[in-house]
């Protein structure tokens, strides 16, 4: 999950960007105590996380990322497919 303002990408500190891994078989994963605002987020094999954050990275990821919008106090439930590459 990282920021749809690519010019905070550099600067994104924990409450703005970050990744979380897999915590079950399910494949279901949390991320909790973002700022408010809007956000793209990627579902990806962790094998793909080392070039976390560089701006091309991120860039590539958001081609295919959809946006999502968090707002104060929301919880938000998603389903994503990992599709291979």
């Amino acid at each position: 999950m990282f920021p749809v303002d690519r010019a905070s990408w550099l600067t994104a500190h924990d409450h703005l960007a970050g990744f979380a891994r897999a915590r079950s078989l399910d494949g279901t994963y949390r991320f909790a105590h973002f700022v408010p605002g809007d956000y793209f987020i990627a579902a990806l094999d962790e094998r793909r996380v080392h070039d976390w954050p560089r701006a091309a990275f991120l860039e590539s990821l958001a081609v295919h990322a959809p946006p999502v919008r968090i707002n104060p106090g929301e919880a938000r439930t998603m389903q994503f497919f990992l599709q291979a590459r």
